[in-house]
């Protein structure tokens, strides 16, 4: 229990979620995930879909960075290349998306959280 609350705790930081935080921010969520699923607790059912959501969400957007990043890296299509500028667009919709869904699941956090009064 007092890992769990440590967890909830250290999910409302950082304050602010950036491209820069965000998949070190996913490997916390997993963390209090698997916590809560080892305990079994049917009253954490909900709290541990939203944490799901948010490594989802997560995870997606950073597996679309990757594949920029290789394209970028890798691809020599030149100047008329319309795939890389694609893979950035995609890219940037999946991180707003991310951001979006873990803005949602830090509140959920936050009030289960704010339920176990601590």
């Amino acid at each position: 229990m007092l890992w769990e609350l440590r967890l909830q705790r250290e999910l409302t930081e950082p304050v602010r979620l950036t491209e820069n935080n965000l998949h070190s921010y996913r490997l916390r969520v997993k963390e209090l995930r698997y916590t809560l699923q080892m305990e079994m607790d049917p009253a954490d059912q909900d709290l541990i879909n939203a944490l799901g959501e948010v490594k989802d969400a997560i995870g997606e957007w950073h597996d679309w960075r990757q594949l920029a990043k290789i394209a970028h890296n890798d691809l020599t299509h030149g100047s008329e290349c319309k795939l890389i500028p694609l893979l950035q667009k995609i890219t940037q919709q999946k991180l707003r998306d991310a951001l979006a869904v873990a803005k949602a699941g830090r509140r959920r956090i936050h009030s289960s959280h704010t339920e176990t009064g601590v």
